[in-house]
């Protein structure tokens, strides 16, 4: 997420470099999931299709996710603090927190459903929480609020409280696999397994909350630029690992 951070030449140009590179992340993984995409209507073996589909989609809704979050911050940044401005940023905030999950829920359906064949627990607890930020768009299209809480402050909840728990549900199905596979199916799970690694530590990264933490420190400027640097690295080693 990109979020209004507290002023500084330092962070300004760290902000500048992040947007750049979040740019350049979201047309890679428009361009490799358009190639998992077409590579799988190729596939007749439905197993293999459905897990380049499958990643394919993840990598269309997360970069959905991108572009929600770049609006968000165009909003914040150019135009002035009003109440319409507001408005319009939490729905973009909101739709990216419901994309997020949606893309989470297809990476557990390949994972579960598809590569380790059981029940798929955790795509559903993914899927319940797209319901609920789905619910928290409505409510902020309808200007309405959760008793105390603002739609997208449930949404933020929602996200902090579930995305640890699903980032290291994700790292351990995938130990999992590499644990039952061998040859180059095992290579292929090592290398899927730090890409989508680096994706997480780049999610936790991009948490706000390191904003108020950090302050105007170098340490938030480099936190800003490693982040999609970590994307980027990530997704072209999953893609890598499943060409």
């Amino acid at each position: 997420m990109i979020n209004a951070t507290p002023s500084s030449p330092l962070l300004d140009l760290a902000t500048s470099i992040k947007i750049l590179l979040m740019i350049i992340f979201i047309i890679i993984l428009i361009v490799g999931s358009t190639y998992l995409m077409l590579k799988a209507r190729k596939i007749e073996f439905k197993t293999t299709k459905r897990v380049l589909q499958g990643y394919a989609s993840f990598g269309f809704c997360f970069s959905a996710t991108r572009v929600f979050f770049l609006i968000s911050t165009y909003e914040g940044r150019i135009n002035p603090q009003t109440e319409q401005t507001a408005f319009y940023n939490n729905i973009a905030v909101v739709s990216a927190y419901a994309v997020t999950m949606a893309s989470i829920v297809f990476i557990f359906l390949v994972v579960e459903r598809f590569i380790l064949v059981h029940k798929p627990v955790f795509a559903t607890i993914a899927l319940i929480s797209f319901c609920v930020d789905i619910v928290a768009l409505v409510f902020t299209f309808l200007n309405l609020m959760f008793g105390t809480m603002s739609p997208k402050d449930l949404a933020n909840f929602i996200q902090t409280a579930l995305s640890p728990i699903l980032g290291l549900a994700i790292c351990v199905l995938y130990i999992i696999i590499i644990r039952n596979s061998a040859g180059s199916v095992k290579r292929k799970a090592i290398e899927t397994f730090v890409g989508v690694f680096l994706l997480l530590l780049g999610i936790v990264l991009d948490i706000s909350a390191f904003d108020s933490l950090l302050g105007t420190s170098i340490f938030n400027a480099i936190r800003l630029v490693t982040t999609p640097a970590l994307f980027i690295i990530g997704v072209l080693i999953v893609f890598h690992s499943i060409k």
